[in-house]
Order: structure tokens, then C-alpha cells, then sequence
């Protein structure tokens, strides 16, 4: 399956903005209220999920934004932030299957992130196209039944696996967490820290194993596995993709903070 398009924002939204005529429609109200000085960002190509996410990024950031359909509008002035918003989103983004076709769901969402990749990686390889839903589960097209369920029968199954870490507990997914939080404080001092970079690699490993803890939606705990994985690869990134210093501070401090407000 292709890498799925990145939402860019239509700068000509703006002009086109300008000239709106005043309705009493609540979505044109709410248009208005951003200002003349307004983009577009065309969300079509992203699966339901993943502009699930982003409007979560954008309500916890406090971006104001207006979705008509499946594209967003926010003000001017936010765009910077809405791109970064974007491009995390990117990270774990899937695309939207097309057409009007009969579909099949997998209630796959409450899987470890590791056991959803296996997935993932078995259907990218047979060619199956699929997307995550609004609750992490998996969408396929009903004629791809057959060879979804072949696909699902040869993977393990995460509830019988010994490797799955259970989200049940609170004291285990706290004891998951805090290795991140441990590994990325000692690593914002310096990050070529040899233990510290393998504390989070094996904190990296310990979360793509934990199913979805209470308080974070499928997605979201998606997305967090992600970040972590993304901090795991730059510090352990070697020769002509060896990352700088101060951009592993930056990259171990963000992961960090962010960890931070869950132990």
C-alpha cells in the first residue's frame, strides 16, 4: 500500500475565506468567528481515526478549527502548530479506503501496538488495503475477507501470548511508563548515556506490548508508542543518520515531558 498522503494546507483558503457570505449556518458561523484570515487542510485521504486523533491534538491544544467533512479549517496564525500537529499524526496515520464498498471490522483495538504492527506489516505485504476506525479497530473490504482472516488465524494471538503486558494492572502500566520517564530524564543530560539509551529501548519494547491503559483511547496510545519508538531510533541512529546532540535533548526532552503528566 502506498504511504499515505500528508494533509498540506490550501493557502488559497485564505482569500477564498475573505469573501464568505453571512449565513445563519452554524458551521458558517463558526467560519467566521476564525477571521478572514483563514486555511484549508484536505483531511480526505486520512482514515476516520486518524483525523480522530488529530482534532484530539487540536482540542488538547487548544486550537480553535472548524472540520467541514473531512477538511479542517483553522485560523491563520496556527498553521506552525497545526503542521506539527499534523506531521504527528503523520506518524501513525493510515489511509482512508475508497469507494462504497462493503466493509468488514476486526475488533483489533484493544491489541498491544506490537501485535497491530505484525498485522499491519502481514496485510501491507499481501497487498490487503485496511484502516483503523475511530476505536482502533481494523477495517477491510468484505472481498478481502478470506485472506484477512488467513492473515489473523497465522499471527499469535496477543490474549495467549506470554509476551503481552497487561494493561489491567495499574502498578504494571505505571512501572512501563515510569521506565520511559526514567530513561528520558537521565538522557536529557546526556544523551549518548549508553544504559539510558538501552533503559528506553527496552522501555520502547515494554509499551509496543502493552495493550491500551485506561485513560488513553486506541489511537492515542498508538500515537505515544510511536513518539517513544521515534526517540528509541534517533538515539540509537548511527554514521550519516547519526542525529545531533542538541537535537536528542530536544527529542528526549519532549518525549519526557509528555510522559510525564501519566506517572
Amino acid at each position: 500500500m502506498d504511504d499515505e498522503e500528508r494533509p498540506e494546507p490550501d493557502v488559497e483558503g485564505r482569500e477564498r475565506a475573505a469573501g464568505d457570505a453571512v449565513t445563519v449556518d452554524a458551521g458558517d458561523r463558526a467560519l467566521r468567528r476564525l477571521g478572514p484570515e483563514r486555511v484549508d487542510y484536505d483531511c480526505a485521504p486520512w482514515s476516520g481515526a486518524s483525523r480522530s486523533l488529530l482534532a484530539s491534538l487540536l482540542d488538547t491544544e487548544g486550537v480553535e478549527h472548524v472540520w467541514q467533512g473531512t477538511t479542517l479549517t483553522v485560523h491563520a496564525r496556527d498553521t506552525e502548530l497545526v503542521d506539527e500537529l499534523v506531521d504527528e499524526v503523520q506518524t501513525v496515520a493510515t489511509p482512508a479506503l475508497s469507494g462504497d464498498a462493503v466493509r468488514v471490522v476486526y475488533e483489533v483495538g484493544g491489541w498491544p501496538v506490537a501485535f497491530q504492527t505484525e498485522l499491519a506489516e502481514a496485510l501491507t505485504a499481501a497487498e490487503l488495503p485496511y484502516e483503523w476506525d475511530e476505536a482502533g479497530d481494523l477495517v477491510v473490504y468484505e472481498e478481502h475477507e478470506d485472506e484477512v482472516e488467513a492473515i489473523l488465524e497465522a499471527l499469535p494471538d496477543p490474549e495467549e501470548s506470554d509476551e503481552t503486558i497487561s494493561a489491567d494492572d495499574g502498578l504494571v502500566v505505571h512501572r512501563v511508563l515510569d521506565g520511559v520517564h526514567a530513561a528520558t530524564t537521565r538522557l536529557a543530560r546526556d544523551p549518548q548515556d549508553p544504559r539510558a539509551v538501552l533503559a528506553l529501548d527496552e522501555a520502547a519494547a515494554n509499551v509496543e506490548l502493552l495493550a491500551p491503559p485506561f485513560g488513553f483511547s486506541p489511537v492515542e496510545w498508538r500515537s505515544f508508542v510511536a513518539h517513544v519508538a521515534e526517540v528509541r531510533d534517533a538515539l540509537n541512529a548511527s554514521g550519516e543518520d547519526a542525529v545531533p546532540d542538541d537535537e536528542l535533548v530536544e527529542l528526549v526532552t519532549g518525549l519526557r515531558d509528555v510522559v510525564a503528566g501519566y506517572v
